[in-house]
């Protein structure tokens, strides 16, 4: 199906408002172009879309399929806008670090000043902290 994405605007918003005049007056365009959107749509899936009548517009059972994918493809590009700002903020995203041996530790707990330990608590503390970044990276990368 190549239905470009105005047209199933067109037709969206034509259910929403509940007829083409009123489509039209909240698109700021011509009824008529409305009208014309909406049997192109119909012409490309080769069925009706809208049953009309005075008191407006129902999709027929052809319409309703395509309300639901109209609805989910813009729940999709929701989803997919929020997840690019997202990534284009910083806040998801991967990040690779070359980072010396004994700094290790401190980006894993986050913390760059230790304050005073002794050698020997030093040393394990910084094998621990190895151990913890060795297993986090293979949890990661198997």
């Amino acid at each position: 199906m190549d239905i470009p994405h105005q047209r199933l605007v067109y037709f969206q918003v034509t259910i929403e408002a509940g007829s083409v005049r009123q489509a039209a007056a909240r698109l700021d365009i011509a009824p008529s172009a409305v009208s014309r959107q909406l049997s192109l749509i119909e012409e490309a899936l080769g069925a009706p879309l809208l049953e009309r009548s005075r008191q407006g517009v129902v999709p027929t059972p052809v319409g309703e399929m395509l309300l639901d994918y109209c609805r989910k493809r813009a729940a999709l590009d929701d989803r997919f806008s929020e997840t690019l700002d997202a990534y284009q903020r910083l806040e998801t995203g991967h990040l690779s670090l070359t980072v010396g041996e004994g700094f290790v530790g401190d980006l894993l707990d986050g913390r760059a000043d230790r304050g005073a330990e002794s050698g020997d608590e030093r040393h394990d503390r910084q094998q621990d902290d190895r151990r913890r970044c060795f297993a986090q990276f293979h949890r990661h990368h198997p």
